[in-house]
């Protein structure tokens, strides 16, 4: 159904829709035109009469207090039949307002690194302060909202993550308000769901949609919320189960297994590697206690968090260690201290911590590649030589085999030969032309001007249009054949020459390759010193070296681990049932819908079956899997025996194998007399240059042979 055009307020006023913000199965929100400031929620499809009732009573239930904190309705939206459709409210500006689970998303995302990256969490990201001061502040902001409600009349009921919106400046907006809880002197419209992970346990059994809350209620909520924006996006009941399989988020609370408690539950503790509510002073300590302990009317309420979130926010000093980190006085820096979480699976699983009681593969494998690893420093290294050496001259070789035919036998050179001959022939030629024209004209001047007039026809003459060029070219021509025939070794040189040629093209070949092969030993040279190759053996053992004492805490039974975690995180996720009050945003219809598509469990959201649903519900649908799997722990404890020691034995013998190899390789790197060690790559380019001039006193010989 799509929302019509116009829509009249409770005045009969019209409100224009304006441009569509976001949309889903149920409801959209618009612009208003003409009012910047101002949103209209409008439903797709008729309300009931009870959702009609709860829009207009919230309406009449506007106070300044609330329009502070949330996205309060402020006029009710009519259709043509005067039918409630909608409401008005303030517009929250989402490019600076962004949800409180992305604050969680990048806390999760830092716990689950290294110690040395999890400093880069104290940076900014998207706009917030990474500092745990923030946190705080954002903290006591949202306890300052709930009591908001609380003290005008209302409860929230509904407690989410996704509800809270949080700007950089630790400003707080509520939204979603039609879910909550309305109170009114007449009557109260419950909210119509809620989440399992924000519920307290005295309302997990029944109905939460069903079911009237209180502030106390709300109070439990809030107290997940702050201890999430605390403690690095962790849930308060998210621990390491003993001695059973590990609970859904709804049952663990159910169970009272708060992860955390001063006196430890008999089937759950804290997760290893990370810190929580102890950091903290002992009476904002207690007040967690109270707040996840089975007597709910000892819950504190928001004022009491607000008052002690500022006032731990103003007892804050900075970190000795780190000026960026704070910490409370006379108590350890929590995130200095922290280790990485170890034993949390994630996708991939990620390492999980190995028992206490696993043997490791060899108890002495420290020392021993210690003492193995002292060897290696007490070798000492060799001199350092220059960039480049200077290459003495080398030794010079025999000259170079040329292997060219026999040279032609002639007392004049073929060459010479040619050019007299041909001399000879143009002298004859003019004085048997002199004669001629002489003895027909019967004067010597005669024959001298006619022989003046060849020469003249061969030079200047050329300019003219007569073609003297191909009289000279016929000339040339004759006049070769005829020399060719009165010099019997031309062929002969003719061959030879041509020998000499296309070996004169082999050397030269051969002498650029080994100039080639030269410059590139010469860029190799600073890598291929002694002493490179030295500080390049040295690097290679300390990895190994590395390694070996990781392997020492036995890899092999840390992989079985992972693998047993990782099959554990599936069927948890597989027992873990799409419903309503689990999924925000999510209807009975759409969870009909998604079970006819095959996902009916947090096991079947996966890519290619959420690709036929819609967009902002299949994010919430991934958000939600990976809270489940971020709630998720296992416990190592719960192996069998047998597998860990066949897997120990397995890594002894794998963990052997190598540190065998590792004191060979020591003991080589430990004979080997590295600082009178030759430098095998100056031998090399010293042959080269060797043959280099080999190759170029070839190739000048051969320059001599082509020119006779």
């Amino acid at each position: 159904m799509v929302a019509p055009l116009t829509l009249r307020d409770s005045q009969g006023r019209p409100i224009g829709l304006g441009k569509e913000v976001r949309k889903d199965e149920q409801n959209a929100l618009y612009e208003v035109t003409r009012r910047p400031e101002a949103l209209a929620k409008v439903w797709l499809d008729p309300l009931d009469r009870r959702m009609q009732q709860k829009i207009l009573a919230m309406v009449a239930a506007r106070r300044s207090s609330l329009e502070d904190f949330c996205a309060w309705p402020t006029m009710s939206l009519h259709n043509s039949a005067n039918e409630v459709t909608g409401f008005l409210m303030a517009q929250v500006n989402t490019s600076e307002f962004r949800p409180v689970a992305q604050l969680y998303a990048q806390d999760l995302q830092v716990s689950s690194q290294s110690s040395s990256q999890a400093s880069n969490q104290d940076r900014p990201r998207n706009g917030w302060p990474g500092t745990w001061a923030f946190r705080i502040q954002v903290g006591s902001r949202l306890a300052q909202a709930f009591a908001a409600f609380h003290e005008a009349g209302q409860v929230i009921g509904n407690v989410s993550e996704q509800h809270v919106l949080v700007s950089p400046q630790g400003q707080v907006k509520l939204i979603g308000a039609d879910r909550f809880q309305v109170n009114t002197p007449q009557e109260t419209f419950a909210a119509s769901t809620g989440l399992l992970q924000f519920t307290p346990p005295e309302l997990q059994a029944g109905g939460i949609a069903t079911q009237q809350r209180t502030p106390d209620h709300d109070h439990f909520g809030l107290a997940v919320l702050i201890f999430r924006l605390l403690f690095g996006g962790r849930h308060p009941y998210s621990g390491v189960p003993v001695g059973r399989r590990m609970p859904s988020p709804g049952e663990a609370i159910a169970s009272d297994a708060y992860a955390y408690a001063e006196q430890p539950r008999p089937y759950v503790k804290a997760p290893p590697g990370v810190y929580g509510p102890e950091v903290l002073p002992p009476a904002l300590r207690s007040m967690f206690e109270r707040a996840f302990g089975p007597d709910y009317h000892q819950r504190p309420d928001a004022r009491q968090w607000q008052t002690a979130l500022s006032d731990l926010a103003l007892a804050l000093v900075p970190c000795d260690q780190n000026a960026q980190h704070e910490r409370i006085p006379g108590r350890p820096c929590p995130r200095c201290e922290v280790a990485p979480a170890t034993a949390e699976p994630t996708e991939p699983a990620s390492t999980a911590s190995v028992p206490a009681e696993a043997p490791t593969a060899r108890a002495d494998t420290p020392g021993a590649v210690q003492r193995l690893w002292q060897q290696v420093q007490d070798t000492p290294p060799p001199d350092r030589l220059p960039a480049i050496p200077d290459i003495p001259d080398p030794q010079r070789l025999p000259p170079l085999a040329l292997n060219l035919p026999p040279r032609p036998r002639s007392v004049i050179a073929p060459r010479v030969q040619e050019t007299v001959l041909r001399w000879v022939l143009r002298l004859l030629t003019l004085a048997a032309v002199m004669t001629v024209v002489g003895l027909i004209q019967k004067s010597v001047l005669a024959a001298v001007l006619e022989v003046g007039l060849v020469v003249f026809a061969l030079t200047v003459g050329r300019r003219f249009s007569v073609d003297w060029d191909g009289m000279i070219d016929g000339f040339q021509n004759t006049e070769g054949r005829f020399v060719a025939r009165l010099t019997p070794t031309r062929g002969q040189w003719q061959t030879y020459h041509a020998a000499v040629a296309k070996r004169r093209d082999e050397i030269r070949k051969r002498f650029q390759e080994l100039r080639d092969e030269y410059a590139r030993l010469e860029s190799r040279y600073s890598e291929e010193t002694v002493y490179a190759q030295y500080q390049q053996e040295l690097l290679e053992l300390d990895q190994q070296r590395r390694l070996l004492q990781g392997a020492a805490q036995d890899d092999t039974v840390r992989q079985l681990i992972e693998q047993e975690a990782s099959e554990a995180l599936n069927e948890y996720l597989k027992r873990q049932a799409i419903a309503p009050n689990t999924v925000p945003g999510l209807s009975s219809r759409t969870a009909l819908h998604l079970t006819t598509m095959g996902v009916r469990r947090a096991s079947d959201v996966q890519t290619d079956k959420l690709k036929v649903v819609r967009s902002d519900l299949a994010d919430e649908l991934v958000n939600w899997r990976s809270g489940l799997v971020q709630f998720f722990h296992f416990n190592p404890d719960n192996i069998p025996a047998a597998k860990l020691e066949a897997a120990r034995q397995q890594g002894q013998t794998q963990n052997s194998a190598a540190f065998r190899q590792f004191d060979q390789r020591v003991r080589r790197f430990a004979g080997t007399d590295w600082r009178s060690k030759e430098n095998t790559i100056v031998e090399q380019l010293r042959d080269l240059k060797a043959q280099a001039k080999q190759y170029q006193n070839a190739l000048k010989e051969l320059d001599e042979q082509s020119r006779q």
